[in-house]
């Protein structure tokens, strides 16, 4: 019998969405437009999945988010597992030395690359390739003895979901900052935005690439423009600060 096509009905029974994913690789199979959005809110029927891994060799990935009920932390082999506290859950070993954890999803959780130096989250609006899926003649495989579906799903770690909280608070940070401001605001905002962009960007750019920006930003989106001593006095100010807590 067909790996494959016996896993993804397992996946399925549990009520997790799977999607074809082109052999050796890790994009979707079918390349009909909206194919992967059309997914996000719908099982795959047996009909389907015959014709996807019965008659086709393809990889098997499970759609993540609040559909499947699944958040997967994406770990690759540079991530030091140890420094953090993943409670017993699902895991799967990827065939480059990484880690899926998969977690409960909280509500409107979206996929995160970067949230840590490797480490990525897979949510509403992603995937993730699963066993028996092959990359390079290795193969995706369960970290555990026992078959998966008889384990439970863990809640995500308490760590995680405040580092998403962050994450979700300096997103609407960003979209309040970069609509501008307003007379008696736009001091404030400017630190605001230069501290952000600071903190992120390498010191060998700020006068290069983050300066010319905060003052298109100050002349397009602020009513009116902050006068440029006032910005310029601002921007020394919150730059000296950045270089203090770096220690530079």
């Amino acid at each position: 019998m067909n790996k494959s096509f016996e896993t993804a009905k397992q996946y399925t029974s549990s009520h997790w969405s799977i999607i074809p994913i082109e052999r050796d690789g890790k994009l979707p199979a079918i390349k009909e437009k909206d194919f992967v959005v059309s997914r996000r809110n719908r099982l795959a029927t047996e009909a389907e999945m015959k014709n996807w891994f019965l008659d086709n060799d393809y990889n098997v990935a499970i759609i993540t988010g609040d559909f499947s009920g699944l958040l997967v932390v994406d770990c690759d082999n540079g991530f030091n597992i140890r420094d953090f506290n993943f409670p017993k859950t699902f895991c799967v070993e990827t065939p480059r030395g990484g880690m899926h954890f998969y977690y409960r999803c909280p509500k409107d959780i979206g996929c995160h690359v970067g949230l840590l130096p490797h480490l990525d989250i897979r949510a509403n609006g992603g995937y993730v390739l699963c066993p028996p899926s092959v990359i390079d003649g290795k193969s995706y495989r369960w970290a555990i003895n026992s078959l998966y579906w008889e384990q439970r799903i863990a809640e995500p770690p308490k760590w995680l979901l405040n580092l998403l909280t962050k994450k979700k608070s300096e997103s609407k940070d960003w979209e309040k900052i970069t609509a501008g401001a307003r007379i008696g605001e736009r001091n404030q905002t400017l630190a605001s935005l230069s501290g952000l962009l600071f903190r992120y960007i390498p010191k060998d750019k700020w006068e290069s690439a983050i300066v010319p920006l905060l003052e298109i930003w100050n002349q397009y989106a602020n009513q009116p423009p902050l006068p440029s001593g006032e910005f310029k006095t601002t921007i020394r100010s919150i730059a000296a600060k950045e270089l203090t807590q770096k220690n530079v």
